[in-house]
């Protein structure tokens, strides 16, 4: 059915295929499916206007569809979604930044090595490391080795508590 709308040439044609992802949410992978096959200034641009929509899965789709198109315009737009309230959307808009590679994006990727969600600093690091800079490749670089230098909260090889765990309330 998605097939036939394939050739979206206008902004209102892409809306039109948003709308139908909202009114029947199965439809929203293959939407999103269509909408990278199409690439193009019309689903650039409307993704672009959607990345600060309300609805969580409407920035969610225009981020990984603005990631798979490698927009470098889209990246000062995607960058504010690095501190979205929703978990998912910022690990979307980590790996659209780092599909993007586009190298304005670094210093926000290394400020999201610090993201309180652990697979957000994972994807983090990981698009770092797709970016062609050294820059980035070092901070990438330098979180691995952080993190290899952490106590694991599953070593099982010590009979010590991880650093952060207090065992006073449940002795």
């Amino acid at each position: 059915v998605l097939e036939v709308m394939y050739a979206l040439e206008s902004e209102a044609d892409v809306a039109r295929l948003l709308d139908v992802a909202d009114w029947h949410t199965s439809l929203v992978r293959p939407v999103r499916n269509a909408l990278v096959r199409c690439g193009g200034e019309a689903v650039e641009g409307v993704m672009i206007a959607s990345v600060g929509h309300v609805r969580q899965w409407v920035r969610a789709l225009a981020v990984e569809v603005l990631g798979e198109i490698h927009s470098t315009a889209a990246t000062p737009h995607i960058l504010p979604l690095l501190s979205d309230e929703m978990q998912e959307v910022r690990l979307l808009a980590v790996n659209a930044l780092g599909d993007i590679g586009d190298e304005r994006a670094v210093p926000d990727l290394i400020a999201t090595l610090k993201d309180p969600v652990w697979l957000v600093q994972v994807a983090a690091s990981s698009a770092l490391a797709r970016i062609d800079s050294v820059e980035a490749r070092r901070a990438s670089v330098d979180w691995q080795k952080m993190q290899r230098g952490r106590p694991s909260s599953l070593d099982l090889d010590t009979d010590e508590p991880p650093p952060d765990v207090d065992l006073s309330d449940i002795m």
